[in-house]
Formats: structure tokens, sequence, C-alpha cells
């Protein structure tokens, strides 16, 4: 037989033999009720007799029953132990999930500006290519691109002096009149200064400095403080297209690399990159 077989015949052949031994129980209290109390004595002797000899000799249906009893137990433990398993498992929390951060808007990058440490002309580049002039730039839509940025970049510049809050504007104090003693003679007067020369130093004193002037005013204070280069002339302009030009003792070159003297190109180089480390 079959372990499946065993488990559907063991419980209907455990009710059968409790039911005979409920009716064997019933029979025997039935008949010991009307005998006299010698022959009960006798009759419950025999039967403990009868029970031992049964207990040392176990009939087939004992067995039936010692065996479903055991199939029950085994049976019935691995459900109970797999139900408190089940039970006594609990169901995790899911914890709400994070806030994911929105992003309100997008950055992209329109373009790059870079030094050439050569000759400290800007570079700049759009979409993985490089242009050193505005004519380099043959394709119209990136130029009306790169102009827009680059006029957005001039009022973002200008952003900062925009919000400063003007100065108070105080009222000049009059100054007291001054009394002029009658002059007998003419005299002669010197010829007033001209305001509108010192207007334009004014004016050129506004303008703002160039990276070229930069250059230039340490370049001249590292001329100074070395003694083999202080007698030659060497100088950084800036140009109109916002590049320079370089002058070495009269002969002008359009770039540092341009420059033939080794020592002074190389001059001019660590000055250009003592300049970088400061910014």
């Amino acid at each position: 037989m079959t372990g499946e077989t065993l488990i559907v015949v063991l419980p209907f052949l455990a009710l059968i033999l409790a039911s005979l031994s409920v009716g064997g129980l019933w029979f025997w209290w039935n008949a010991t009720k009307e005998q006299p109390p010698e022959e009960g004595y006798d009759s419950e002797k025999a039967a403990s007799d009868e029970q031992s000899t049964d207990q040392d000799d176990p009939t087939i249906g004992q067995l039936f029953g010692k065996l479903s009893g055991m199939f029950q137990s085994a049976f019935s433990g691995p459900e109970r132990s797999s139900g408190e398993a089940v039970a006594s498992v609990s169901t995790p929390s899911l914890s709400p999930p994070s806030a994911v951060p929105v992003i309100e808007g997008e950055a992209v990058e329109v373009l790059r500006v870079l030094r050439d440490l050569a000759d400290g002309r800007l570079i700049v580049e759009i979409s993985g290519r490089r242009y050193y002039h505005l004519h380099e730039i043959a394709d119209p839509q990136v130029r009306r691109r790169f102009l827009g940025n680059t006029q957005a970049l001039a009022r973002f510049a200008r952003l900062e002096e925009g919000d400063q809050p003007p100065s108070e504007s105080v009222p000049p104090v009059p100054a007291p009149p001054v009394s002029v003693p009658p002059v007998s003679s003419p005299a002669w007067s010197e010829p007033a200064q001209v305001q509108p020369a010192a207007g334009k130093e004014e004016a050129a004193d506004d303008q703002p400095r160039t990276i070229a002037d930069e250059i230039e005013e340490l370049l001249q204070i590292r001329l100074a403080r070395t003694p083999e280069m202080a007698q030659r002339s060497i100088h950084v302009r800036s140009t109109p297209d916002g590049g320079v030009r370089i002058e070495v003792d009269g002969a002008f070159f359009p770039g540092v690399s341009e420059v033939t003297d080794v020592e002074v190109r190389e001059f001019i180089q660590a000055t250009i990159r003592e300049w970088e480390a400061r910014q």
C-alpha cells in the first residue's frame, strides 16, 4: 500500500475500532450491572486477566489502532508546525517610497570658453568644435545662437551693477563768497586748465581692464624683479578682435608662440600661468 492509500484508509479504521470499543464497553456495563458483587468481581478479574493477556499478545485490531494513532500524530504534526510557521511569519510592512526629487528645469551646456596659454587668446567650443575667431563660425544658426548667448552673458555680467542701490546724492554745499580787491592795473592771468582732458582721463579709468592689461601689469612686475630681463622691452597688448600682440624690443608678434626668442617666450608663458593661478 502506498502512503496516500494509508492516509485515506487509516482514519476509517480508527473510527471503526473506536466504535467497536464503545460498543464493547456498553455491552460490558449492561452485563455487569445485573450480576451480584462476587460475580462482578470475578468478571472484573477475568476482564483484567483478558486485558493483560491482550496486552501481552496484542490483536490485529490493536495494532491497527496504534498504527492509526501514530500516523495521525505524524501527519498532524507537520501540518500544525507549518501552520504555526506561516502564522508566525509576519508580512513585512511596506514603507512608503521615498519622495523622488523633482527637477523643475533642465540645464544644457551651450558653449565652453577656454584660454590658450601659448598666446592668451580665448577659444570658444560649441558642440565639440573649437573656434578661435568669430568669422570661423560658418553655420548661420550656430553663429546666431552664439551671439545670443554672448549677449545674455553680457547682461548677466551687468546684473550685479544694476542690482546695487544708487548712492544717495548729497547736495553740494555752496562755498562762501570771496571778496576780490579791486585791481588798479590789468594783470595777466594764466589760462584755465582744459576740463575735457580730465574727463577723458576719468573715462579711461572707468573702462574695464582687459585680460591683456592684467597680464601686462604682472609682466612688468616680474621684469622688474628679474635682473637679466629688466633691460628688455617686453609688452603684451590687446587687439580689437580680442587677441593679444606681443612686443619684444620693438618687434611685434601675433602670439606668444610666434616669439622667436626662446627665453622671452618662456618668460611670457610663465607669466600667463602665474596670472591663471591667481584667478
